[in-house]
């Protein structure tokens, strides 16, 4: 009970009923807490239902949208496709990309250049491999001039054996 001039005449009816009102009112009371009590017992599993109960039909009201879902992200990323594309000026040919793309051959090329000394040394091998493989064979005319030919790569590659020729 709150103190105050609004509470006088519930502390008067109070000490005018004397003992009994004050055993009244702590009976009240004790049945109010056991009332609040029920009520959690009761009203707990329904509102925990309630909350089961929610979040499924959350679950299945998002599962129902997803198609609405999937097209506004392809809306979207339509839209961002179509913003890249008119901000680099892409047209058909792309006019970025032909930029772009012609420094992708003179990385190739590049990159050939730089491997060549490699493949010719690895051809230069081979041939000096196989022109020792035509000294194993008795000599003819057109195993003299194959022999001839690998020993002319070999010696342009840089990698000549001594042969005779």
């Amino acid at each position: 009970m709150q103190a105050g001039p609004s509470s006088e005449g519930t502390a008067k009816g109070l000490a005018d009923g004397g003992k009994a009102a004050i055993a009244q009112v702590n009976k009240i009371e004790s049945q109010i807490h056991a009332s609040a009590a029920k009520l959690g017992d009761v009203g707990g599993p329904a509102m925990y239902q309630a909350g089961v109960d929610a979040a499924a039909g959350l679950a299945k009201g998002i599962d129902s949208q997803l198609g609405n879902v999937d097209a506004a992200i392809t809306k979207m990323a339509s839209s961002i496709v179509a913003t890249i594309k008119k901000d680099l000026k892409i047209s058909s040919p792309s006019l970025v990309g032909a930029s772009l793309g012609a420094e992708f051959p003179a990385g190739v090329a590049m990159g050939i250049d730089r491997g060549a000394p490699m493949a010719a040394s690895a051809a230069g091998r081979l041939g000096s491999s196989v022109a020792g493989g035509y000294r194993l064979l008795r000599p003819t005319p057109m195993r003299a001039a194959a022999r001839e030919a690998v020993e002319v790569a070999a010696e342009v590659a840089g990698t000549r054996t001594t042969t005779s020729r």
